[in-house]
């Protein structure tokens, strides 16, 4: 969902300079742009740039470059799915233009006043199958580009070509992953690489995939989700702690997740019927659902079900990656996966969102002539995703993957590294306790980690009340 800002002007027209210049795996698009804001003229190149990995397959990115004597970091940004193309941190996160509703509900470009242009260079990355990057609209698997690993490999590999192909291999460079663009983000520290790495930004991030991962046995993502179904309770009016502030209510859940519930959840079978009464008493004040109907679940509320199921007697159902958004319930039988209904994903009846107003955009802005449409999210892409290692998912533990220890290793050898998570309080696809626990299980210090938790859902860049706090965080975050 994007959400209508208030923006700058332009200061002046496009100035084209340049045109495409092809070579044998790099493709090189530009303009000169410019335009005013907080009253600094920004002079930037809008460049789009396509790296050829096999005959079929290609990843590509589109980037803004300050015209500037001052040396400037490099932001690499990518979403996650997988499957999802970096639109969303592009063009309702950090971008300098906005993709908004206008009065007719038609998708418009106004300027970003919070755009973190004004403090790195921004390079937005388009996966293999997102965006323009090839396969486009194929559901054929392009060999190991769409396994964790070789993912990695290719957003390394590609950072460091776009460094060289534009004389950039001394800047700072900083990495921004959201969803499982953290996961990525985190795979590629573990792997090797050949440039300065500043910080890395982690947006509503996947991490410890275990904890997400609802099989008998684990008891994580109940304890993770716990906080964050007590806040979408208290916003639909629900349970004993509605009309609260989500700080407060999300800090008093936290301190019952992790003291009585996760206590009672270790016990497992040794927990008394009286000692589960006395829980799901507790979990009913938070959650706003009956005793019974969480002594029914063995006390382990199941994020689906819960969303589903809070606001039935209403018809209606709420958010997955928004819980503050309302929808009515779908048919029962449509034949979807239920996280597919999610009213704050806006899928339609498709597996894949294309974007022309974002194609028109690239072709005004950066002069790109594509015939090709503008792949904003495939689900195609992520159902054919591969987590281990060869052709068969059970050669190697299939619900544990974990890459965070790599944070810390690189924190570990580079002292002076950034780590910044901001998560939302809104967000049941990746809870904000999930992250945090994943961090403080990989070796890393809380002192060495900046966590940030904002009134909003996944996509932390797109609240507007929280701009001028956002543009406050990537500031600091993007200092040399």
């Amino acid at each position: 969902m994007f959400l209508k800002r208030t923006f700058f002007c332009l200061a002046g027209a496009a100035l084209i300079t340049g045109a495409v210049q092809a070579q044998t795996n790099w493709i090189d698009t530009r303009q000169t742009q410019q335009y005013t804001i907080d009253g600094e003229d920004y002079r930037y190149k809008a460049v789009f740039n396509e790296m050829a990995i096999n005959e079929n397959t290609s990843i590509s990115s589109t980037a803004y470059i300050v015209d500037s004597k001052q040396e400037r970091p490099v932001l690499f940004a990518f979403n996650g799915g997988p499957g999802s193309s970096a639109s969303t941190l592009q063009f309702s996160g950090v971008g300098p233009w906005s993709k908004v509703k206008n009065s007719d509900g038609e998708d418009e470009f106004t300027l970003n006043s919070s755009t973190s242009l004004k403090f790195a260079d921004l390079v937005f990355i388009d996966p293999p199958g997102t965006g323009f990057s090839k396969p486009s609209m194929k559901a054929e698997s392009p060999a190991d580009v769409w396994t964790p690993k070789g993912d990695a490999q290719v957003f390394n590999e590609y950072i460091e070509h776009w460094l060289e192909k534009h004389g950039r291999e001394d800047a700072t460079v900083f990495l921004a992953g959201e969803s499982y663009g953290g996961y990525r983000l985190a795979q590629m520290l573990g792997q090797s690489f050949d440039f300065k790495l500043g910080g890395v930004l982690l947006v509503s991030p996947l991490l410890d995939a275990s904890g997400n991962e609802g099989v008998q046995g684990n008891i994580m993502p109940y304890l993770f989700s716990l906080p964050t179904f007590a806040v979408a309770a208290a916003e639909h009016g629900m349970g004993s702690m509605k009309g609260m502030d989500h700080e407060a209510v999300y800090t008093a859940a936290k301190s019952f997740a992790m003291t009585d519930y996760v206590n009672a959840l270790l016990k497992g079978g040794e927990l008394t019927d009286k000692d589960a009464n006395e829980i799901a008493g507790k979990m009913a004040d938070f959650l706003g659902l009956s005793r019974d109907v969480i002594l029914d679940h063995d006390l382990k509320i199941d994020g689906e079900f819960f969303r589903m199921n809070l606001l039935k007697p209403e018809g209606k159902q709420f958010g997955r990656l928004d819980a503050r958004m309302i929808a009515p319930l779908p048919e029962e039988d449509n034949g979807r996966v239920s996280a597919m209904n999610d009213p704050s994903l806006g899928l339609g009846n498709s597996l894949i969102i294309q974007s022309d107003p974002i194609k028109q955009y690239l072709k005004r802005e950066v002069g790109i002539e594509n015939d090709l449409p503008y792949v904003s999210l495939s689900l195609e892409v992520n159902g054919q995703w591969r987590y281990g290692n060869s052709d068969s998912p059970w050669t190697e533990p299939n619900f544990y993957f974990n890459p965070t220890p790599n944070i810390a290793s690189q924190v570990e050898n580079n002292p002076d590294m950034k780590v910044l998570v901001v998560t939302g309080y809104y967000d049941l696809a990746v809870p904000a306790l999930s992250p945090w626990y994943a961090l403080m299980h990989s070796g890393l210090k809380p002192e060495q980690v900046t966590y940030e938790i904002i009134a909003s859902g996944h996509s932390v860049f797109a609240e507007d009340a929280e701009l001028p706090r956002l543009e406050n965080i990537m500031e600091e975050f993007l200092k040399p």
